[in-house]
This record gives structure tokens, C-alpha cells and sequence, in this order.
């Protein structure tokens, strides 16, 4: 068994935003499974574009940061995915920078038990005239969610997990598998952590 953070780092019209996923793995990941675990993250963040070209072309997928948290202090490593994700949808206005899709997660467990991704970059064609995003986006994020869930690898498969840090240096000690979803039409603000950076 093995707990990994994964940093899903995004470029947004010139800003950093990143999206943080834990999986378990059944065993510790060699380098190419990392890869595939990379790729297949990558893949599906892809498939957001795949509905009508929804994702604005200054958005993408530019790296991931991935790390081993199950045990304290070991580094992370920046793995750039082998056809890193781009919007398609050029010349579209764009949804506002701190506005994003906001996708919640929850395990039928005790804590930790919730998890939530914020998804950036849509063009402002798949917001409505009520002001919330369409069924187009709705739809993509729910397709995003359930594949983001669970990433086959060779001889493995990482599961989503909801996770608690404790300790000095921290370490992930507890964590339970996330799944369910839900997807919020309404145009969620971003969290940031820092100036350019978070959603």
C-alpha cells in the first residue's frame, strides 16, 4: 500500500492553478507506472474538452507534481505527461479567471470523507443565460469526476482517497476511498493560496 499526492498543475490565461488528488495504490509505484499514473491523470482532465470544445484555448495541463505521502518528508517529483492537455476552443471569451466548476467528493465512511476540485479554464459559451453552466460543462465535469475516481496502471490501479495529515513531518495516517460525486452548475470562486496560484 502507498498514498500519493498528486499536484495537477494548470495554466489559466497565464496563472498557475492547481488541483491536489491522493490515490492509493495497492504497491509503491516504480517510475513507469508514475508515468502512466501521470498520462492517465492528464487524460482525463483531456476529456473535459472533448464536449463540445469546451475548455478556452489559453487553458492546459502543464505538469504534475507527484509525491509519496504515506511516509514523511520524501520529495516530489515534476512529471510532465507525455501529450500534455490543452483547450481546443479558440477565439471564445473566456469565464472570468477566479471563476471555475466546482466538483465535490465523499466517501460513506467516517473522516476524512470529502474531497473537492475546482475546474478552470471553460469558455463562457457553456454559461447559460441564468448565469450557471450549461449542461455541456455540467455533463464533462460529471464524465471528469467518475474517471478521476480510479486510474488503471500496469499491475495496479490508483483509487481516489479522501486523506488526513498528522504528525511532524506531516504524513498521510488516515485516508478512505471517495465514491461519489456531485457537480455544481453555479460558478464556484476559486480558492487561492497564493497570488496566481489554487483553485
Amino acid at each position: 500500500m502507498a498514498i500519493y499526492s498528486c499536484g495537477v498543475r494548470m495554466n489559466w490565461r497565464g496563472q498557475l492553478c492547481m488541483n491536489i488528488h491522493h490515490y492509493e495504490t495497492t504497491n509503491p509505484l516504480n517510475s513507469s507506472q508514475e508515468d502512466e499514473l501521470v498520462d492517465g491523470i492528464d487524460a482525463v482532465y483531456g476529456g473535459l474538452d472533448t464536449v463540445n470544445n469546451s475548455m478556452d484555448d489559453d487553458w492546459g495541463v502543464n505538469a504534475i507534481d507527484l509525491r509519496r505521502v504515506d511516509l514523511p518528508d520524501l520529495p516530489s517529483v515534476r512529471i510532465v505527461p507525455t501529450s500534455p492537455t490543452e483547450g481546443d476552443a479558440v477565439g471564445a471569451n473566456a469565464v472570468v479567471n477566479q471563476a471555475a466548476l466546482l466538483v465535490s467528493f465523499s466517501a460513506r465512511t467516517t473522516k476524512p470523507r470529502r474531497g473537492r476540485s475546482y475546474l478552470p479554464g471553460f469558455h463562457s459559451a457553456r454559461i447559460g443565460d441564468g448565469g450557471q453552466f450549461d449542461a455541456d460543462a455540467t455533463n464533462a465535469a460529471a464524465t471528469w469526476a467518475n474517471a478521476i475516481l480510479n486510474i488503471a496502471l500496469t499491475g495496479d490501479s490508483a483509487v481516489k482517497v479522501a486523506v488526513t495529515y498528522t504528525g511532524d513531518p506531516p504524513r498521510v495516517t488516515v485516508w478512505n476511498p471517495l465514491t461519489d460525486f456531485s457537480v455544481n452548475g453555479n460558478p464556484a470562486t476559486q480558492r487561492r493560496r497564493r497570488i496566481g496560484q489554487g483553485v
